[in-house]
């Protein structure tokens, strides 16, 4: 399987993005949830969601934790 067929993880938040009001939804519901998507793509691909996480992050492909 071509490495690139793994799409990037999302990027999390800054603090500032986050209004601190206790959102319901808050953005960093949002980030979570998309998070938790693409850890099930990722392991439907046959890969390890930690492991390109630290692909991305190596590549400085622009991931936030």
């Amino acid at each position: 399987m071509e490495r690139d067929a793994v799409p990037r993880p999302p990027n999390k938040p800054a603090p500032y993005e986050c209004c601190g009001r206790h959102c319901s939804p808050c953005i960093m519901d949002y980030y979570w949830d998309a998070l938790e998507r693409w850890e099930e793509l990722v392991r439907g691909l046959g890969r390890d969601p930690a492991a390109e996480r630290a692909r991305f992050e190596a590549e400085g492909r622009g991931v936030e934790r």
